[in-house]
């Protein structure tokens, strides 16, 4: 089912918090410290970062990847509140609302996943138009096997 029961239930009330306060606990601060990445707020405060991959649920039951991005424990707890894909910008130095600025390209989070160690995350999410920059459904367009075919 999901990390959400009713996904339109948007999130504020005693309920969210307990969970995102339960997420928020799990990041391990601690050992991604150690190594990074770290990123910077607005003032240039260091903000540690949580490698994420974007993970597209196919309507046969898979999962497609979009994308790779960073989260810190500020917008895991939006994304959680939200239930939104909402990331940390490294280029901007704040919260990334996928979507914010035009209304297109909306996610709507379904699940949040963590790897074996609490340093890296995964969100899946029902993507609603692009995820790339670039403007195609992927970031991930490329294959080493096309590459290499091309080159016979």
């Amino acid at each position: 089912m999901g990390l959400f029961a009713d996904p339109d239930n948007t999130g504020s009330g005693p309920e969210t918090e307990m969970m995102v306060e339960y997420y928020v606990q799990r990041l391990n601060v601690e050992k991604q410290s150690q190594f990074g990445p770290w990123g910077k707020d607005g003032e240039g405060n260091p903000v540690l970062l949580f490698p994420t991959a974007i993970l597209e649920l196919l309507p046969e039951g898979g999962h497609h990847l979009l994308g790779i991005t960073y989260s810190s424990a500020e917008s895991l707890g939006e994304a959680i509140r939200q239930r939104r894909g909402i990331y940390w910008s490294r280029s901007r130095s704040e919260l990334w609302i996928k979507s914010a600025d035009t209304g297109e390209n909306r996610q709507d989070l379904l699940d949040i996943k963590f790897n074996c160690d609490g340093t890296g995350l995964s969100f899946t999410v029902q993507q609603h138009g692009v995820f790339c920059h670039e403007g195609v459904k992927s970031c991930f367009q490329s294959s080493i096997n096309s590459h290499e075919s091309s080159k016979k």
